[in-house]
């Protein structure tokens, strides 16, 4: 047993010993920046989301306001809301070799609209609406599509209730 101990490079166990810990280090510090990224952008989303909902009729919650210029702030904070998150996602994924699923932090932003948007956004025919006639115009046609697309994942779970079944899922547990 004493040969043994005195054929060991404590040097050595201990290099390789300082080699995983600073590795580890670097992993843990890797993953952190990641949720804290992934953090700020939530942030910045529910900011837009939150401005989304003001321009909501606080007297009339239950409709969209059919001013152009409350629909049209509406789109546009959507719009930025998307925009923010692909510029923060492509600068993330250079700097960082890190390309972040975008499909939670959509969700999360979708649910944060109030449900009056949300209903907008799930509604196909808006001819028929009391939005038509501000709805007519080419500009706001144009950004009611981009948001759509933008949305259109999580549109697609609120109409086939995945996220009434995952708040089920949870009061069962």
């Amino acid at each position: 047993m004493n040969c043994i101990l005195q054929n060991i490079n404590y040097e050595l166990i201990v290099a390789i010993v300082a080699f995983a810990v600073g590795l580890i280090s670097l992993i843990v510090a890797r993953k952190s920046i990641r949720k804290q990224t992934t953090s700020l952008i939530q942030s910045q989303l529910s900011e837009k989301a939150n401005q989304c909902n003001q321009y909501l009729n606080p007297m009339n919650l239950s409709n969209i306001p059919n001013e152009i210029d409350k629909v049209s702030g509406i789109l546009s904070s959507i719009i930025t809301a998307e925009e923010i998150l692909f510029l923060q996602t492509h600068f993330k994924k250079n700097r960082l070799n890190w390309k972040p699923k975008l499909e939670p932090i959509v969700d999360v932003f979708y649910l944060q609209l109030h449900t009056t948007i949300r209903v907008f956004f799930k509604n196909d025919n808006l001819e028929n609406s009391k939005l038509s006639e501000v709805m007519k115009n080419s500009i706001l046609q144009t950004q009611f599509q981009r948001c759509k697309e933008f949305l259109n994942k999580s549109i697609t779970k609120s109409r086939n209730r995945e996220f009434e079944k995952l708040h089920d899922f949870h009061k069962r547990i």
